[in-house]
């Protein structure tokens, strides 16, 4: 997915393009349901991926991103990110951007 303005580039961290599984939620308004999506792509700040429901924007969310290394003794490992969605691209498929709060690897028991 492209720069959908026209103007020159603002962001202040550089995007790396990448198709990874992820699930998301609400935390504020909370929510026990998760959804499914996918990465389009991913810097040290923020994240935009694709979804089939949307969130609002300004909602608080909790994304934790199946992640394609493991530790040294083999075991999985999940990016868990809490952040703000910050811009909404309504389609067929969402893609939703969210604004890093904090984030941590941790890894599948």
């Amino acid at each position: 997915m492209g720069n959908i303005h026209n103007g020159p580039e603002r962001r202040s961290a550089r995007r790396f393009k990448v198709e990874l599984e992820l699930r998301y939620r609400a935390v504020v308004p909370p929510s026990t349901s998760w959804g499914a999506g996918k990465t389009l792509d991913i810097s040290r700040k923020g994240i935009l991926f694709a979804a089939d429901d949307s969130l609002a924007p300004s909602t608080l969310v909790e994304i934790v991103v199946d992640w394609p290394a493991n530790t040294k003794g083999g075991v999985p490992l999940n990016l868990t990110i809490r952040g703000q969605v910050v811009r909404i691209q309504k389609g067929a498929v969402h893609a939703i951007a969210v604004k890093f709060r904090r984030y941590e690897f941790v890894a599948c028991a």
